[in-house]
C-alpha cells in the first residue's frame, strides 16, 4: 500500500493543478450559451474573464455572473464593421478583397 503522502502526490487536487489564478482569459461569444458557459468554467478556476460578444448585453449579463463568483469581468461590444484603413498585420494572409470567388 501506497504511504498517505505518496497518494497526495500522485492524485494531486485538480483545482490546484489546473489553477488559473492571477490570469486572464477573453472568450470571444461569451455572452452566448457555449462560450459563456466556458467563461464561467475560467472563473471557476481562478481566472478574471474578458468577454466579447456582438450583443453587448449579453456579453455585460455574463460579466456580471462572473463577478458574481468573485472574479474580475468585463463585458466588451464586439463589431463586424471593418474600417476602410485597417491593413492587415501579415501581408498575403489575408485574402484580398477584390478577389474572385468561384
Amino acid at each position: 500500500m501506497l504511504e498517505s503522502s505518496l497518494k497526495a502526490q500522485i492524485f494531486m487536487d485538480h483545482t490546484e493543478m489546473f489553477s488559473l489564478a492571477g490570469k486572464v482569459a477573453a472568450v470571444v461569444g461569451g455572452g452566448g450559451v457555449l462560450a459563456g458557459e466556458m467563461a464561467m468554467g475560467l472563473a471557476g478556476a481562478g481566472a478574471d474573464v474578458a468577454i466579447l460578444d456582438f450583443n453587448p448585453a449579453g456579453a455585460e449579463a455574463r460579466a456580471e455572473a462572473v463577478r458574481a463568483l468573485g472574479r474580475r469581468a468585463i463585458g466588451i461590444p464586439a463589431t463586424r464593421r471593418r474600417s476602410r484603413t485597417w491593413k492587415p498585420r501579415w501581408p498575403g494572409f489575408w485574402p484580398s478583397s477584390d478577389a474572385s470567388t468561384s
